[in-house]
Protein backbone atom coordinates (compact mmCIF):
# COMPACT_ATOMS: atom_id res chain seq x y z
CA UNK A 1 0.00 0.00 0.00
CA UNK A 2 1.15 3.23 -1.17
CA UNK A 3 -0.04 6.76 -0.28
CA UNK A 4 -1.82 8.26 -3.43
CA UNK A 5 0.04 10.90 -3.48
CA UNK A 6 3.10 8.83 -4.63
CA UNK A 7 0.44 7.96 -7.60
CA UNK A 8 0.62 10.23 -10.91
CA UNK A 9 -2.01 11.37 -12.81
CA UNK A 10 -3.45 7.86 -14.68
CA UNK A 11 -2.60 5.78 -12.43
CA UNK A 12 -5.22 3.05 -11.23
CA UNK A 13 -5.87 2.08 -8.08
CA UNK A 14 -8.32 0.45 -5.28
CA UNK A 15 -9.18 1.14 -1.65
CA UNK A 16 -7.05 -0.75 0.94
CA UNK A 17 -10.55 -1.22 2.44
CA UNK A 18 -12.32 -2.96 -0.76
CA UNK A 19 -10.39 -3.99 -3.88
CA UNK A 20 -13.39 -4.02 -5.57
CA UNK A 21 -13.91 0.25 -5.36
CA UNK A 22 -11.01 1.21 -8.37
CA UNK A 23 -10.67 4.66 -9.16
CA UNK A 24 -7.75 6.23 -11.52
CA UNK A 25 -5.94 9.53 -9.97
CA UNK A 26 -7.12 12.42 -11.71
CA UNK A 27 -4.63 15.09 -10.73
CA UNK A 28 -2.93 16.37 -6.93
CA UNK A 29 -3.95 19.88 -6.06
CA UNK A 30 -4.03 21.58 -2.30
CA UNK A 31 -6.87 20.44 -1.47
CA UNK A 32 -6.20 16.42 -1.99
CA UNK A 33 -5.93 14.23 -4.81
CA UNK A 34 -8.92 14.52 -7.59
CA UNK A 35 -10.06 10.82 -8.84
CA UNK A 36 -12.59 8.86 -10.92
CA UNK A 37 -14.33 5.67 -9.77
CA UNK A 38 -14.52 3.74 -12.66
CA UNK A 39 -15.79 0.51 -10.98
CA UNK A 40 -17.65 0.02 -7.34
CA UNK A 41 -18.23 -3.42 -5.60
CA UNK A 42 -21.30 -4.94 -6.85
CA UNK A 43 -23.04 -4.91 -3.52
CA UNK A 44 -23.16 -1.45 -3.58
CA UNK A 45 -25.64 -1.07 -6.77
CA UNK A 46 -29.37 -0.27 -5.61
CA UNK A 47 -30.95 -3.90 -7.12
CA UNK A 48 -29.56 -5.45 -4.80
CA UNK A 49 -32.03 -3.38 -1.72
CA UNK A 50 -35.61 -3.96 -1.53
CA UNK A 51 -37.30 -1.51 -2.66
CA UNK A 52 -39.21 -0.94 0.34
CA UNK A 53 -37.23 -1.09 3.15
CA UNK A 54 -34.50 -0.22 0.97
CA UNK A 55 -32.08 -2.89 3.48
CA UNK A 56 -30.06 -5.98 1.38
CA UNK A 57 -30.71 -9.70 2.39
CA UNK A 58 -28.13 -8.85 5.33
CA UNK A 59 -30.55 -6.05 6.69
CA UNK A 60 -27.70 -3.56 5.87
CA UNK A 61 -29.27 0.00 4.96
CA UNK A 62 -29.02 1.08 1.48
CA UNK A 63 -27.41 4.55 1.48
CA UNK A 64 -26.76 5.18 -2.03
CA UNK A 65 -23.43 4.64 -2.80
CA UNK A 66 -23.53 3.29 -6.11
CA UNK A 67 -24.89 7.01 -6.79
CA UNK A 68 -21.94 8.87 -4.99
CA UNK A 69 -18.86 7.20 -6.49
CA UNK A 70 -19.78 4.93 -10.02
CA UNK A 71 -18.35 6.63 -12.47
CA UNK A 72 -17.84 10.21 -10.20
CA UNK A 73 -15.21 12.44 -9.59
CA UNK A 74 -13.91 13.29 -5.80
CA UNK A 75 -11.15 14.87 -3.96
CA UNK A 76 -9.87 12.46 -1.49
CA UNK A 77 -6.97 13.03 1.61
CA UNK A 78 -3.64 12.82 -0.53
CA UNK A 79 -2.42 11.22 2.06
CA UNK A 80 -5.05 8.07 1.79
CA UNK A 81 -3.33 4.41 1.50
CA UNK A 82 -4.46 2.56 -1.59
CA UNK A 83 -3.21 -0.64 -3.46
CA UNK A 84 -1.75 0.55 -6.78
CA UNK A 85 -2.85 -1.20 -9.97
CA UNK A 86 -0.15 -2.22 -12.13
CA UNK A 87 -0.26 -3.53 -16.57
CA UNK A 88 0.42 -7.21 -14.64
CA UNK A 89 -2.38 -6.72 -12.38
CA UNK A 90 -5.16 -5.84 -15.15
CA UNK A 91 -3.83 -8.32 -17.22
CA UNK A 92 -2.34 -6.23 -20.27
Amino acid sequence: MVPILGLDPGSKFSTNTSEDLKGVVLSHGNMGTSVYWYDIPEHYKKKYYDNETERDENGNLYIGLDTLFYMKKMIIGSETSVIEITDKQKGE
